[in-house]
């Protein structure tokens, strides 16, 4: 501690307080509640662990005569009561801090003991604790997690809790849809996870990414629906093949052809040219389109496989 920096200065009075204070099994419980609670890296919940089993045992020693727990043990704990080391701990952290890391253990009962201590407005901790208590147990950590910014544990819990549609709110609110059907599979939850894998299709549309959501459907067996996103990136080669997959009656075949073709000739004239002479049989509109590209061989390939060798003298020859 002489050599600590100033910023530090607060464990060392705590450090100092402990030795001060207390004989030896005291000092030494103290000391590890400090090393929880300091550095840079606290670990507050381990900290709260140790105070959690104080007041076990000192609700043990009020209900019982005697308690079967190792001399040792009962010796050290005997000079600091859960009071105490809470009150060490406030000291080094701070009521909100420690009220937060209280409730981060999931125990409501540790957490309306912190606010004691600490002073809290009653107003404010009894509400929240009693709603809390209310709640079925994978809710209630779920919700803590979320005030906590525990997005990915929120997540989890919620899906432990069946209640995949705020699982899935919180994915895309967050952008963690891998860690929530990554989760989904580790717990075995084939329904949750196709929900989810629909909810990230959605917001992978929303974002133009037509092509994500497409594979994303498709995982979740949603064939005619990833036909839709395909056709929303224009990939033609894939939706004219799930088209195909899906048995779609030939007139229908050919619009979406057409429509792929239409969308295709500004952005990328040479897979338009090959959608207007494989799936539309449209010779000189895929000449027009391998001209329109500089794809001069293709369109001389393209008008003398279907006999049309006077495109070579009216269109390919005169715009090359």
């Amino acid at each position: 501690c002489s050599t600590t920096q100033s910023k530090t200065d607060k464990v060392c009075v705590a450090i100092r307080r402990a030795i001060e204070a207390h004989d030896a099994g005291g000092r030494w419980e103290l000391a590890a509640l400090t090393s929880y609670a300091a550095g840079d890296a606290p670990d507050l919940s381990a900290a709260l662990r140790r105070v959690a089993v104080l007041r076990e045992i000192e609700l043990a020693h009020a209900t019982q005569n005697t308690l079967n727990v190792d001399t040792r043990r009962g010796a050290r704990d005997e000079s600091v009561n859960a009071a105490v080391a809470l009150k060490h701990l406030l000291f080094l952290v701070g009521g909100p801090t420690l009220y937060a890391a209280a409730l981060g253990t999931y125990d409501l009962s540790l957490a309306y003991l912190v606010a004691q201590h600490a002073h809290m407005d009653p107003g404010e901790y009894v509400p929240e604790l009693q709603h809390l208590q209310s709640m079925r147990e994978h809710e209630r950590r779920a919700e803590v997690a979320k005030r906590l910014r525990r997005i990915d544990e929120a997540i989890t819990e919620y899906l432990l809790d069946g209640d995949v549609e705020r699982a899935g709110e919180l994915a895309k609110d967050h952008k963690l849809f891998p860690h929530a059907l990554a989760e989904a599979a580790r717990l075995n939850l084939k329904d949750a996870r196709t929900v989810l894998l629909l909810k990230h299709a959605d917001a992978l549309s929303v974002a133009m990414r037509f092509d994500d959501a497409a594979v994303a459907r498709l995982a979740a067996g949603d064939v005619p629906g990833a036909l839709d996103e395909y056709r929303s990136a224009t990939s033609w080669r894939q939706a004219m093949t799930l088209a195909a997959r899906l048995n779609v009656d030939p007139k229908a075949m050919r619009d979406i052809a057409e429509e792929l073709c239409e969308s295709l000739v500004m952005t990328d004239p040479l897979s338009a040219a090959r959608v207007a002479s494989t799936h539309l049989k449209d010779v000189d509109r895929a000449v027009d389109c391998f001209i329109l590209a500089k794809a001069w061989r293709d369109a001389t390939s393209c008008a003398y496989a279907d006999n049309r060798g006077d495109l070579m003298q009216t269109t390919i020859a005169p715009a090359a």
